[in-house]
């Protein structure tokens, strides 16, 4: 991807925000919300799950020198650590954190957040990181994908 391209496309963090924001509307709707008690266990649970995976992945990245923008140079592949269970750590933590946010608010028609959110970084970062990954890695990211999953 270009440099070009690049710059003109919203990034994931960007794109949280614009699915935790667009949970507001429906949030007020419902005000004051009353989500049960399990619901704030659940939301608590995905906000800690988001956290911990971005914090691990962006320090397996720093670790190895590889760059936590999309599409910036990749010296080697991160197998190691969180990645070991999902190619896609910080995604899915960015996922995690909007659907905190519709789990702990109980706002049960705001679960279009979480879902675009996912299906909006799959097609416009995933597919396209993947693409990328194997022309750098070739074989060795074939042989990632067939023991890690994408997502979980």
């Amino acid at each position: 991807m270009s440099d070009q391209a690049h710059r003109t496309s919203i990034l994931p963090p960007s794109a949280t925000r614009i699915s935790v924001l667009s949970q507001v509307p429906g949030i007020l709707f419902d005000w004051p919300l009353h989500p049960p008690g399990e619901a704030l266990i659940a939301a608590a649970v995905l906000f800690l799950l988001s956290i911990l995976l971005n914090i691990a992945a962006a320090t397996s990245f720093s670790r190895r020198r590889i760059g936590i923008v999309p599409f910036t140079e990749a010296p080697q592949l991160a197998q190691s650590g969180v990645f070991r269970f999902t190619r896609n750590p910080m995604y899915l933590g960015l996922v995690f954190f909007s659907a905190a946010i519709w789990v702990g608010t109980g706002v049960w028609y705001n679960f279009f957040a979480p879902v675009l959110l996912a299906v909006w970084l799959h097609l416009f970062y995933v597919l396209r990181e993947e693409a990328f990954l194997r022309l750098r890695f070739g074989e060795a990211y074939e042989d990632y994908c067939r023991r890690v999953p994408r997502w979980l």
